[in-house]
């Protein structure tokens, strides 16, 4: 049952990439799996909400670890928030 949960886990429209994370990690606990990382880092791959992460973590091909699956994801959904930050400055019109 623990590794149905993991498995089905994806990330919401609304949820953060971190809180993301920490729920995979979480969940990857009670899977009894002996590679944790790589399952985490291949959750982020295909359940990870932004296309974009996981193209980028796709050119890493072989050489992604958990750990740049991580770093990607967080600059990709900071990196979000700066545009959005910046087109609000300009054009007060627009949502943040």
């Amino acid at each position: 049952m623990a590794a149905l949960k993991f498995n089905e886990r994806r990330q919401g429209d609304n949820e953060s990439f971190d809180s993301f994370v920490t729920d995979l990690k979480s969940l990857v606990k009670d899977c009894g799996y002996q590679e944790e990382e790589r399952m985490v880092r291949d959750a982020i791959v295909f359940r990870c909400k932004h296309p974009k992460v996981r193209e980028k973590c796709l050119d890493h091909a072989d050489a992604l670890t958990c750990e740049k699956a991580i770093e990607i994801g967080r600059n990709y959904e900071t990196n979000l928030s700066s545009l959005k930050k910046l087109a609000s400055d300009e054009d007060p019109t627009v949502n943040s």
